[in-house]
């Protein structure tokens, strides 16, 4: 499916990338080794969060309540 819940990752095939969930619903893209490339800055600020590719190409997260966190556009 398009959908990434918290916990979750994605892993590049190669395995250089990491693309995660964190719990507390930040996401962060990772480069082999745990170095951070970049995050959205988007912990604390929900619960039970959900990551979606919307059909046009918007990637939105959003919380356990429905509410929109981030959106790609």
């Amino acid at each position: 499916g398009s959908d990434l819940y918290s916990g979750s990752r994605l892993v590049s095939p190669n395995g250089f990338y990491e693309l995660v969930l964190e719990y507390n619903c930040n996401l962060v893209l990772l480069a082999r080794g745990w170095k951070e490339l970049w995050s959205s800055s988007t912990a604390g600020k929900g619960v039970g969060c959900v990551l979606t590719l919307q059909r046009d190409g918007n990637l939105v997260l959003v919380g356990g309540d429905g509410r929109g966190i981030f959106a790609s556009n």
